[in-house]
């Protein structure tokens, strides 16, 4: 979550992204809810540490679906450049120790 909300410079609900095209109106309106979703996720207990709580959480677990929903109508627009980046160049197995 903070790689995401803090590392890609999406501030201002990805204001700047799209104002300099690095994100499209329609990419924007694919990943919108799911952004929003994650934005107000609090972990159970407000445990951000608590790993097994956040896994086992109803409204993480939907968060994820969505995610990958929308992971899939993404990969239907994106170029093939842009594809290859998302499912194989992003790969959080490698930031995983």
């Amino acid at each position: 979550m903070c790689s995401y909300f803090d590392d890609l410079g999406i501030d201002n609900n990805y204001k700047y992204a799209l104002d300099i095209g690095w994100l499209t109106d329609l990419e924007f309106g694919i990943i919108k809810d799911w952004h929003k979703a994650l934005e107000k996720y609090n972990p159970p207990g407000n445990d951000a540490f608590d790993h097994a709580a956040i896994l086992s959480d109803p409204i993480w677990l939907e968060i994820l679906r969505n995610g990958l929903s929308m992971k899939g109508k993404l990969l239907e627009i994106l170029t093939d450049t842009e594809k290859k980046i998302l499912t194989e160049d992003l790969n959080h197995l490698r930031i995983v120790d």
